[in-house]
């Protein structure tokens, strides 16, 4: 630990008497505070050493200038927004790595409630922040590519006006001022004018700024080189970054140099741009140093403990990628141990490995990172509170001193940034240490057992509750009302990956997870559900998935009901109510056709919209209050293979719209009709007897019949001449003629 957290740690310990245990932050005697501090805080601490760098002149003025839009634009967002709790909404908090999360907190829920203004002021901080983070990660040639990039016509209408402050102007002239110096910028006309090409380009060249952070890690990197020579063992270095560009850009940095990086980006974005063209050795170094120091290979001759070094490191070599080095000078055998010491003699010691800590796949990479190469250096080229703790819990399990370098930037929103991080983290350290001494837990519920009051359920079964409860002594004994069954709804196995099925048990209803493949919850012998989150309602609307979902629920269900779950933090909405509102666009408007032609062609199916899954369980309860409850050997018999004759696919949709809309034709006869009855001919040659054998009922047989043969045609003129009474009154207009 830090010299400053262990003297937090002891002050806290010292004035709240408190005993940090296995089970939690328990109040104990202050005299336990130094055998616990001993405990906690490891013999072996790291060699911390700070850095403090100094910004150049141009870089502290694009600081300040991007600070003042900053708070600009924070101000301008709170006045417009006075009904939003804006005390989180402060210039501090803006240049934090956790103020789009709070923002997200906040204005994800009423997104589609704000103005078209308040959307740009949001859009316009994260792009400040992205400047921000632009100018102390990144070289000054890839920061005026960002810069030059904000100023087109396009951005400058989508911005909320930040482009036109003063402080945005001082931005721009000192981005364009750290690539090209105090001369102005060439242009393409200029340059093609130019007949002494090479000289402007030393110019240019000559006047790129290097990253203070860079010259400072050369010169960490030289010091540990000086005492490493001394030694004999093959030392690591750790170079830890904020991601895989910085770290890209680092190891051609210690390759090729500063000033052979800054000339190779800028030759590729603004001089590719303005016609300018590089020297002819300038990329052919890069390729030339990713070959050499190519080492010969020999022969499987070492049982020595040297071998056994060796193979260890090849292990290392194998897995992860130092700077410099050549992996196969570590695969490859040599025949005597000379040429071992000579393999270690040209690569010297220390091993330098870049990596960045930010890989999403594995949260346990840079613990295991430090376990296996096991470094004696590291260097924080970026701050990262979440690495300096694995770094000191490892230190605690390791008795040899590792030593950390700490870069940053004196004064800057760097510092600040990091500065604010652990006064958040003692912050909450504080907020948990009072709330655990104050908190009182329930005896029946403090965690020591398994047992959850939420989840019990009666042992008996529900003909013991029935017998149990069904006279009442204050009547004379007389039979009282019968014990309620418990509700049951079944739901398919595939939901139990969301949270749905648990907030229903929550609510006291019992589950019965089946696997059945109409609808997702069955609520009653009538009622169906097929729940939707929206981005499964917009795939199954365009793949058509949901058409024959609803088709299916329709056709076993007299009561189907589509589900749409909306997700509790976020907005309850498809399409916002302002013009310029990104959620305004053709897929929302889309999915609302979609919908509408889904009702049209389904009458039956209902829609219910659900802002949260709390708010699904609390309607499920509702819908089956004085219901029936759902079986489920009925529902697991409901399935595809119920009616093999079915088969939506193998029938042209527009003859099966056509005839499911003749009368006497419904969906439990339609597919007989269409298996049985080879074209529209047949069906109209077929008597009532044939019909009914097709149809399964006499009735609609006869309503078919009669819709097929009964000529129909508009009333005589002689009819309409004798009143409006067939007109007005909405009588007879067609006479039947058999």
């Amino acid at each position: 630990m830090l010299e400053y957290e262990n003297q937090m740690l002891l002050d806290l310990l010292h004035e709240d008497g408190l005993l940090v245990a296995a089970n939690g932050i328990l109040p104990r005697g202050a005299r336990y505070a130094e055998s616990l501090c001993q405990k906690v805080v490891p013999v072996a601490e790291p060699e911390v050493i700070e850095l403090h760098l100094k910004m150049t002149t141009p870089v502290k003025q694009i600081q300040m200038a991007v600070l003042d839009l900053i708070t600009e634009t924070v101000q301008e967002l709170r006045r417009s927004n006075s009904t939003i709790d804006t005390e989180e909404f402060t210039p501090e908090n803006a240049i934090s790595k956790s103020f789009e999360k709070i923002l997200k907190v906040q204005l994800e829920p009423i997104w589609h409630q704000l103005s078209s203004r308040t959307k740009m002021l949001i859009a316009d901080l994260k792009v400040m922040r992205t400047v921000l983070m632009y100018l102390t990660q990144y070289d000054c040639v890839t920061f005026y590519n960002l810069v030059n990039s904000l100023r087109t016509t396009e951005t400058a209408i989508q911005s909320s006006g930040w482009m036109f402050l003063g402080a945005a102007e001082t931005l721009f002239v000192n981005a364009k001022l750290r690539v090209f110096g105090s001369a102005a910028s060439p242009t393409k006309k200029s340059v093609r004018e130019d007949n002494a090409k090479k000289l402007k380009r030393e110019y240019i060249d000559q006047n790129l700024e290097a990253n203070p952070k860079w010259l400072a890690l050369s010169e960490v990197l030289a010091e540990i080189r000086e005492e490493v020579q001394e030694g004999k063992n093959l030392e690591k270095c750790l170079v830890v970054t904020q991601d895989d560009r910085t770290s890209q850009q680092l190891k051609e940095y210690l390759i090729d140099g500063a000033q052979v990086v800054l000339r190779r980006i800028f030759y590729r974005t603004i001089g590719a741009k303005m016609g300018l063209q590089p020297p002819p050795n300038l990329f052919r170094d890069k390729d030339k140093n990713m070959q050499k120091d190519k080492g010969k290979k020999g022969k499987k001759t070492k049982t020595t403990e040297e071998a056994k070094e060796e193979v260890t490191l090849t292990q290392i070599t194998k897995k992860y990628e130092f700077v410099g080095q050549d992996k196969s000078e570590f695969t490859n055998e040599a025949e005597t141990s000379e040429e071992i010491e000579e393999i270690r003699r040209r690569f010297l010691s220390p091993l330098i490995m870049v990596q960045s800590v930010r890989d999403n796949s594995d949260p346990f990479m840079m613990t295991r990172l430090l376990e296996e190469v096991q470094p004696k250096y590291i260097i924080m080229y970026d701050s990262d509170l979440t690495f300096i703790r694995q770094v000191e819990v490892w230190q605690a399990n390791h008795i040899e001193r590792v030593r950390v370098y700490f870069l940053l930037y004196k004064g800057t929103t760097e510092e600040q940034v990091y500065l604010t991080n652990i006064k958040r983290e003692k912050d909450a350290f504080e907020y948990l240490i009072n709330e655990k001494a104050t908190m009182v837990i329930p005896e029946y519920n403090d965690g020591k057992s398994g047992d959850h009051p939420d989840l019990s359920r009666d042992p008996r079964k529900a003909n013991e509750i029935d017998i149990s409860g069904n006279s009442n002594t204050r009547k004379g004994g007389q039979a009282g009302e019968e014990a309620k069954v418990p509700q049951r709804i079944i739901v398919d196995m595939r939901e139990f990956r969301s949270e749905l099925p648990a907030l229903i048990h929550k609510r006291g209803i019992d589950i019965d997870p089946v696997t059945i493949e109409v609808g997702d919850y069955i609520l009653t012998p009538d009622v169906c559900v097929e729940r939707k989150s929206l981005s499964d309602l917009i795939g199954s609307l365009n793949s058509g998935r949901l058409y024959n979902q609803a088709q299916a629920m329709t056709r076993y269900y007299k009561k189907p009901i589509l589900l749409i779950e909306f997700d509790q933090n976020k907005s309850f909405h498809l399409q916002g109510r302002f013009f310029l509102s990104s959620d305004a666009s053709s897929s929302a408007k889309d999915v609302a056709a979609k919908l509408q032609l889904l009702t049209l062609h389904f009458p039956h199916l209902r829609l219910l919209w659900c802002p949260s899954p709390y708010a699904t369980a609390e309607i499920f309860q509702l819908l089956k209050e004085g219901k029936e409850e759902p079986v489920v050997a009925q529902a697991q018999a409901i399935t595809a293979e119920t009616n093999p004759e079915v088969d939506s696919d193998k029938f042209n949709p527009q003859i099966k719209d056509f005839i499911s809309k003749l009368p006497g034709i419904t969906t439990k006869n339609i597919y007989s009709v269409l298996n049985k009855v080879s074209d529209l001919s047949e069906l109209l040659s077929l008597s009532k007897d044939e019909l009914t054998e097709i149809l399964g009922n006499s009735r609609n047989a006869q309503a078919l019949y009669s819709g097929l043969h009964h000529c129909m045609k508009p009333p005589e003129k002689e009819d309409l001449k004798k009143g409006s009474k067939f007109t007005k009154k909405g009588l007879k207009r067609f006479r039947t003629k058999m």
